[in-house]
């Protein structure tokens, strides 16, 4: 492959990024000591001058003229590198290093600022107030930051990234791509090739096929009598013309910032033709849908449901569409074309497999991703950092412009084998394989952006691709001739001709193949699965079902038998069944049959494997949880006049009720800002729970009565100051046992208990009402109407201070959507955030007493009075990795998976073991050890916790139903953690700490502890 010509003016990407991260790990943000780091001023880069920065290197006869971005500069300067603006423009970091780049966008994943074109943020802004609208008015995805972006993206988001929506267009896109092929035919000249520009054509096809989904119907780019005057013909005009003025603007020399140049004048007047012709066709569209409305059964498609919000809405989607999907597909194409002309091998592959019929295609997408490896679109991701970082030993200031050169990332030896190399195969083999692309760092290839900001348009844009390539490969075989395509870089990676393609009739067209309409039939998958991942096998050589190793089994009490008195599997302790015994005797997959009404398992030991299942489930995943709290919510809320898609909760909802639910609560409870209002409070209740201790303490320092039941107290009362609105008292020795708080503390701890009978031990309530399964619908209504009473209460607190200009807390902004959906929050909070973060704790407490001088190290980073605390975080998550309060993760596969061998069916209930699998030696090197510094340590040392498979560790879950408290719960533990080791040593006595495994793992004792004032 040809070697990739550079400018400067590429850095300021228009790359596009999608749905959130939940967690960010806030400890990567430090990874050197303070007192080491050098300056801002002393990243490397070229020499600069004033006003114009580095530029006069990049200009002809200069010395980084050429080829800086992927050679040059990380040769010359390593894997940071500062390029300083010039004529207004901004600084710019760049990274040439994956971890770094994960550091940075990780920690700006909850809202972060992603730079595009100045030009047209400037136009936008003053466009739509010169309008009318308000400051808070959305002006689009590619313009908005803040939380006018992230109100307008949620808005969107259930739309554009519904795959059930998205698969609308397949046909319409079939056919766009069939009459694209039938012009291609029809401008080839004698020699096989397209008479006029190729790139023009690409970008026909591309406006052709994003107009369908963006402006609702055909636009008719290929008619060759389109008049010149016409809306669909200067659409495609004025689009183009918008990526060259912008390109002159934003990525070029230029006076623009401080006075009108006659390029800024064109770009304002293009900027408001775009937009004016995007609404002319969203008219156009709304006549249509009316004429249609009053008989039409048929699902909505995009733009129906964006005029559904409002018309603006569909405009300024329309608009953002046409600007980023046009010639970002169109090249893309282009640069996939020409990889399989050069490689002829590659191209006879993938088009026996289109031929086959087969549903699935993993090696078309493997193409199209390899294409985005050798050649991306976009050389790299931008963010401007909201905080300080501590990046490859220099401190980054808050409001650095930083971009993560991708480009050169995925072109790297050590990250794919043979980067100059066509290699699709890479995206498809098994992971032993050296060439397996899971090998690469996962920041190394992120053509489509990372997290919150990643391209709200990917799966349009693969269905699109793939779709079209499909149709090419089958009616032509491509060849190249002459010197290698040319980019010229700029915004994107601009293909430059000439484009020496020839297209030859394929032979296979004796036969005519279906519609494509199956070409993306993965869509229904989370973004960011790599489809090959669930077919790894031939269908004829998977085994099944019934053949998935495990216990005999026999009807009705299913295999129970193995596990009692006198069966094969007596005595087993319940945690060896999770971690050893079982994965011994039957390996990394296991069929675990139901009893009495109960569902059958699969279990997994495997990390790839979990992978899958997780990966392929993360659009809309069902997380089974409690049968009997689920059977219990909905015929509450029915019984009580709900509607049927009315929620009952988040551990209870599944599909569109969920969804709609957790994207309402999503803003608030994983909002930081708001998070972080509890921290005060929460030192409170740690503060109090130490000076309970001292009082409980008996003369050999250990707390008298039950110190599960203190731990329950503490968290209580932690999760109270969140979920209820303020303290529960929990602490009082003197709290009547009748009071609403110690029902509440009883109820919690006797929901658990009784669930676990119901659903996970033996029980016929689900053919008759046993009397536990009474006991259960009381209590699960008991503790309704409990947090209805401390609500009602905190409602009485925030209207005698509605006067307050403090922000608003989780409750209030729970209850300023309603207080069903705060009853509803307040109730899963206290189910799932009491028990889970009482024995974190003292699981926690037990291994730091244990490794005395682990617990030493700990207290001097707390005394040190820092404001990062990463040895805290670490400690808690290696606690986390050795004793996690919950053993695994659940899913209810909604299709059909091969997994490691096995045909798994529709509607299985499969669990991934991460208890089991984070105590592997090859994850974790020494795992029965307690070594919190591979949570903190180099990428270098053998123990750096990145070494490990990403989904051997899951305690909070994986993707879009991760838990919800994570924020809460890690505030919670970092805070009483603190103040426990600041005042106390913490000793342990006797047998190791016990653990019961059920739904989750309850510590058991004897408590063994001794708690000395510390000698501070």
């Amino acid at each position: 492959m040809q070697t990739v010509r550079r400018s400067v003016l590429t850095l300021a990407t228009v790359s596009k990024e999608f749905i959130r991260s939940v967690a960010v790990n806030s400890a990567s943000v430090v990874t050197n000591d303070e007192s080491n780091l050098k300056s801002w001023k002393e990243i490397p880069g070229p020499s600069s001058l004033p006003i114009i920065g580095q530029l006069l290197h990049f200009l002809p006869r200069g010395s980084l003229h050429e080829n800086f971005v992927t050679t040059v500069l990380y040769d010359q300067y390593g894997p940071i590198v500062k390029i300083e603006g010039f004529f207004g423009s901004p600084s710019i970091v760049l990274l040439f290093d994956a971890e770094a780049s994960a550091q940075i966008l990780r920690g700006e994943n909850w809202m972060p600022i992603r730079t595009s074109f100045q030009s047209l943020d400037y136009f936008r802004q003053n466009f739509y107030k010169r309008r009318g609208a308000a400051p808070d008015e959305p002006t689009g995805l590619i313009s908005d930051q803040g939380d006018v972006w992230k109100k307008f993206r949620s808005t969107v988001n259930p739309i554009l990234l519904q795959p059930k929506t998205i698969k609308l267009y397949a046909n319409s896109l079939t056919e766009v791509a069939e009459d694209m092929v039938k012009r291609m035919r029809s401008i080839r000249n004698e020699n096989n090739m397209l008479n006029g520009n190729f790139d023009s054509e690409m970008n026909l096809w591309a406006l052709e096929s994003i107009g369908v989904v963006a402006l609702g119907g055909r636009l008719n780019c290929f008619d060759p009598n389109l008049p010149q005057d016409s809306p669909a013909r200067k659409l495609i005009q004025t689009v183009h013309d918008i990526f060259t003025t912008a390109d002159r603007l934003d990525f070029k020399p230029n006076l623009w910032r401080y006075f009108s140049t006659p390029t800024f004048k064109k770009a304002m007047k293009l900027y408001e033709d775009q937009i004016n012709i995007s609404e002319y066709f969203v008219a156009k569209a709304i006549k249509e849908f009316k004429s249609k409305s009053q008989r039409s059964t048929e699902e909505k498609g995009v733009l129906e449901k964006l005029l559904e919000i409002n018309e603006k809405v569909a405009v300024i989607m329309a608009s953002d569409m046409l600007f980023a999907g046009v010639d970002t597909a169109s090249n893309t194409m282009t640069g996939t074309l020409y990889l399989l002309a050069k490689n002829p091998d590659k191209q006879k592959k993938l088009r026996e497999e289109i031929l086959s019929e087969k549903e699935k295609r993993p090696y078309l997408k493997a193409c199209i991703k390899e294409s985005m490896r050798m050649m991306p679109v976009v050389a790299g991701n931008l963010r401007v950092t909201t905080k300080e970082y501590n990046i490859l030993g220099y401190k980054i200031p808050k409001g650095t412009h930083v971009s993560f050169v991708h480009q050169a990332l995925s072109n790297m030896e050590k990250h794919f084998p043979e980067p100059e190399k066509y290699i699709p195969e890479r995206w498809i083999t098994e992971k032993t394989d050296p060439l397996f692309h899971g090998n690469a760092h996962p920041f190394a290839w992120n053509p489509f952006g990372f997290g919150v900001r990643m391209c709200i348009g990917r799966r349009i844009a693969e269905l699109e691709i793939e779709t079209f390539l499909a149709k090419v490969i089958e009616n032509f075989e491509v060849e190249w001739f002459g010197p290698p395509l040319q980019t010229r870089p700029s915004s994107l990676n601009y293909t430059a001709g000439p484009y020496n393609f020839i297209f030859k009739d394929c032979l296979s067209q004796e036969r005519t193949t279906p519609p494509l309409y199956y070409v993306n039939n993965k869509t229904q998958r989370s973004v960011a699965v790599n489809s090959s991942s669930v077919v790894t096998n031939e269908e004829s050589s998977l085994k099944s079902w019934m053949e998935i190793p495990g216990p005999s089994s026999l009807p009705i009490i299913g295999q129970l038998h193995h596990f009692l008195p006198g069966g094969s599997l007596y005595p087993i302790k319940s945690d060896d069944f999770i971690t050893s015994a079982m994965y011994d005797r039957y390996g990394p997959i296991i069929r675990m049959d139901g009893f009495f009404g109960s569902p059958s398992i699969v279990m997994l030991y495997d990390a790839e494997a979990a992978a899958q299942v997780l990966r392929g489930e993360n659009w809309m995943p069902i997380r089974p949880g409690f049968t009997s709290l689920g059977y219990f919510r909905n015929k509450y809320y029915k019984k009580n006049g709900a509607a049927p898609d009315a929620p009952t909760g988040l551990i209870s909802d599944h599909g569109e009720v969920w969804k709609k639910f957790r994207s309402t609560v999503n803003p608030i409870l994983l909002q930081p800002k708001t998070i972080k209002l509890y921290t005060n409070a929460l030192i409170e209740v740690a503060e109090d729970m130490i000076k309970r201790m001292r009082s409980i303490r008996n003369e050999k320092n250990m707390l008298e009565g039950n110190f599960d039941v203190e731990m329950n107290l503490w968290a209580l009362e932690s999760i109270g100051v969140v979920a209820l609105g303020g303290r529960l008292n929990c602490f009082d020795p003197n709290l009547p046992v009748e009071s609403p708080a110690r029902k509440l503390i009883q109820m919690v701890h006797d929901i658990f208990k009784i669930a676990d009978e119901l659903d996970f031990k033996p029980s016929l309530w689900r053919y008759i009402s046993t009397p536990t399964f009474k006991k259960a619908m009381k209590l699960y209504e008991d503790q309704i109407n409990i947090s209805k009473h401390f609500i009602g209460e905190a409602i009485k607190k925030l209207e005698s201070k509605k006067s307050s200009t403090e922000e608003k807390g989780v409750l209030e902004k729970l209850l300023e959507i309603d207080e069903n959906v705060a009853v509803i929050m307040a109730s899963d909070m206290l189910f799932a955030g009491v028990d889970t973060a009482a024995n974190t704790m003292t699981s926690t407490l037990f291994l730091l007493a244990n490794n005395p001088e682990k617990q030493k190290k700990l207290r001097e980073e707390i005394l040190a009075d820092r404001e990062k605390r990463p040895y805290l975080r670490a400690c808690i998550k290696e606690s986390m990795r050795m004793l996690p309060v919950v053993a695994g993760n659940m899913r209810l596969t909604t299709k059909e998976y091969n997994i490691l061998g096995y045909k798994i069916p529709e509607g299985t209930y499969v669990t991934f073991i991460h208890q089991a699998l984070s105590k592997m030696e090859k994850h974790f090197p020494e795992p029965e050890k307690y070594i919190p510094e591979r949570w903190i340590t180099d990428k270098e040392d053998p123990l750096f916790h990145g070494n490990a498979h990403p989904f051997a560790w899951n305690p909070f879950g994986f993707g879009v139903r991760m838990c919800i408290g994570r924020r809460i719960a890690e505030l919670e533990m970092e805070t009483f953690l603190a103040k426990v080791i600041e005042n106390f040593e913490v000793e342990w006595f006797g047998p190791p700490l016990e653990s019961r495994p059920s739904s989750l793992n309850y510590t058991i004792g004897p408590y063994n502890f001794i708690f000395k004032d510390a000698k501070n």
